[in-house]
């Protein structure tokens, strides 16, 4: 079964900036093709939007790393982003073990624009947070791939360069990725049909959409759970006996959920009020294996 659900509030998410007869995905149809049915998880937001949302939740010392981004934007500004929690299964480890892999993909205003964002990018994260990272450069069937590495030991100096971080450029989109085995598998990769995923958040009017398939994507965090652990132990992660009992709290939490098929959700809002609506269920949404034509909640 489902549960069909819609929220009202007092907005407070700037509402005029919201466009409530807009589609979710109009977009993102290319980048959903090449993502194809890896994602077990996806949001899908006008970047601008995202990053003012998520900037009050996030330290201030992001704000340099938004900037970067936000100069390297098309026209016009609204234009989507995806922000992806692929498969364990596309080839990202971390530690030796199976782990879900981030993947983001920013629209640019041209190709060219990707390399100098990332150059930006990574020259912004070393002045906040002093992490010393240096690019290296290599191609991918022709794409820019440019990995990290760092000169000082420390988180990045502990993994192999297929487990770093790393970005890329294909088409008019910045793909940064948590894992570069996993990038460098996506960009060998033929573009595919529609997903269902992409199909079932455009079949709501909205601006923010959110995808996501309890099961596979709480499988794949309980693996990133008991790596996190291990990292923790290693001291290879700052942790105490505080964060160790939050990764065991969100790993029964995430076991708890996974049993409850899928769950899509579609950010809309009129002045003064904002709304949003979800389709929580087993049959709550493509699965993303299949191609649909989309169904209304």
């Amino acid at each position: 079964g489902q549960v069909q659900t819609r929220l009202e509030w007092a907005d407070s998410l700037s509402p005029a900036a919201f466009a409530s007869d807009r589609r979710i995905g109009q977009g993102s149809v290319n980048a959903a093709r090449w993502l194809g049915t890896r994602p077990d998880a996806c949001l899908i937001a006008p970047v601008t939007e995202a990053m003012a949302m998520l900037a009050p939740w996030l330290p201030a010392t992001s704000v340099p790393a938004f900037d970067v981004i936000r100069e390297a934007l098309p026209e016009p500004r609204e234009t989507e982003g995806l922000l992806a929690l692929l498969s364990s299964q596309s080839g990202g480890r971390l530690f030796g073990m199976k782990v879900p892999v981030l993947a983001a993909l920013v629209p640019l205003a041209t190709p060219a624009e990707g390399e100098q964002a990332i150059a930006r990018l990574i020259d912004a994260c070393n002045a906040e947070y002093g992490w010393a990272l240096l690019p290296r450069r290599t191609e991918v069937r022709g794409h820019p791939v440019i990995s990290l590495e760092s000169s000082r030991r420390g988180f990045f100096g502990v993994l192999p360069e297929s487990d770093r971080p790393a970005f890329a450029v294909w088409g008019r989109y910045l793909v940064v990725c948590s894992n570069r085995a996993a990038l460098t598998e996506l960009l060998t990769a033929t573009p595919g049909p529609v997903p269902g995923w992409h199909t079932t958040l455009g079949s709501q009017p909205g601006r923010l959409g959110v995808w996501t398939d309890l099961q596979r994507s709480g499988a794949g965090l309980r693996n990133a759970i008991a790596v996190a652990s291990l990292a923790v132990m290693m001291g290879q992660l700052k942790g105490d006996q505080n964060l160790r009992a939050v990764l065991d709290q969100s790993r029964v939490i995430i076991e708890a959920v996974q049993p409850l098929g899928t769950l899509t959700v579609w950010l809309e809002a009129w002045s003064p009020e904002t709304s949003l609506q979800f389709c929580l269920g087993k049959e709550a949404g493509a699965q993303g294996g299949q191609e649909t034509g989309g169904r209304r909640p």
